[in-house]
């Protein structure tokens, strides 16, 4: 990730001239950006594997009963 941001960072700053307290600013939303989304999809993975293994238990269920 850092990587990521470092050469992010360097476009933003040659293509806008950011101060570093902007610079500090956009580094600061990506990150965060980052763990709301890893948050959600976490979230949603979950559920969503959860249900899919709960439907697949079901229909084995029934098939085998």
């Amino acid at each position: 990730m850092t990587v990521s941001i470092s050469g992010a960072i360097d476009f933003l700053q040659d293509k806008y001239a950011l101060s570093p307290a902007l610079q500090g600013l956009v580094i600061t939303i990506i990150i965060g950006g980052v763990g709301i989304g890893e948050s959600v999809a976490s979230y949603l993975g979950t559920k969503l594997s959860v249900t899919v293994v709960s439907a697949e238990g079901l229909a084995c269920m029934c098939a085998f009963a």
